[in-house]
């Protein structure tokens, strides 16, 4: 399943970046991982009828928007948020953050940590609130030797 995950994500990419000289950092990161996101969830509902190519323009075009309209400060509550959650709380317990300057904000939820690998890993739920509209994604991640989480593809 990974290698039809990663070859359609890049055939994917490969089609949408081409022509997107004009794209920002933020919004090159959100296409990125929307795009991963896209293909994983697409692959999970479409099986053989490429809902993976479907789900991962879906995914592109929603990650882009994300990245493109999320800034820096964001960014950064977004990740010390991230990191609290899955380090620190409980199983279903919400951690949010807000940015009163953007007026953006988001909630993760981690679910129970369990071991993959010798490390200790979690799925999450993730919604972010961007001028009045809801995003939600899904996504599992990992905790690193050096402490820090790396989020992985589903």
């Amino acid at each position: 399943m990974w290698n039809k995950v990663i070859i359609t994500s890049l055939m994917v990419l490969s089609l949408i970046m081409t022509g997107c000289n004009h794209m920002g950092k933020n919004e090159g990161a959100g296409v990125f991982w929307g795009t991963i996101l896209g293909v994983v969830v697409g692959e999970a509902v479409g099986g053989k009828g490429g809902g993976e190519v479907i789900g991962g323009i879906i995914g592109a075009s929603i990650g882009g928007d994300i990245g493109r309209k999320l800034d820096d400060v964001d960014k950064i509550k977004f990740a010390q948020t991230r990191h609290m959650v899955l380090e620190r709380y409980a199983s279903g317990e919400e951690g949010t953050w807000h940015n009163p300057d953007s007026g953006n904000s988001g909630i993760f939820v981690a679910k129970k940590a369990y071991q993959e690998d010798s490390r200790y890993c979690r799925e999450f739920t993730q919604t972010v609130q961007i001028s009045g509209k809801s995003e939600q994604a899904y996504g599992k991640a990992c905790r690193m030797p050096d402490g820090t989480w790396h989020i992985l593809n589903k």
